[in-house]
């Protein structure tokens, strides 16, 4: 019975390591599988044809490379001011590949995003 205990807890432990583990992956994607994820995201809620994917594909790589180079500048103004030229630049060239009734479908999906996640930091409690 306690060889039974002992194998039970050793396989939960092991389980919440490898969901632990899991977790901290997924933010160490590298720049192509952010791009790749995002595509992929943005094909289906836009439905993008093959032509259109591999653009926004390659957009999107752009994006995340300049991201993550932006991430390494300790000045936070030139970060923030870096960050927004990029979105722009991003923005622009995503609506030369996009459709006018996608790039809106786009723009009010970031829309809803950005409230959703408003509302989720007003709901966090504050240290005071």
């Amino acid at each position: 019975m306690i060889r039974m205990r002992t194998l039970l807890m050793t396989l939960a432990f092991a389980i919440g390591l490898g969901a632990m583990a899991q977790s901290g992956d997924a933010d160490k994607k590298s720049v192509a599988e952010r791009a790749a994820d995002k595509t992929a995201e943005m094909t289906k809620q836009l439905g993008l044809t093959a032509e259109q994917s591999a653009k926004v594909g390659e957009i999107n790589k752009r994006h995340f490379q300049g991201m993550a180079d932006i991430r390494k500048l300790t000045d936070e103004r030139a970060r923030d001011n870096r960050e927004h030229i990029l979105k722009e630049n991003r923005d622009k060239s995503l609506q030369a590949v996009l459709t006018p009734e996608q790039y809106e479908k786009l723009m009010k999906a970031r829309a809803e995003k950005k409230e959703e996640k408003k509302e989720k930091e007003a709901k966090k409690p504050h240290n005071e």
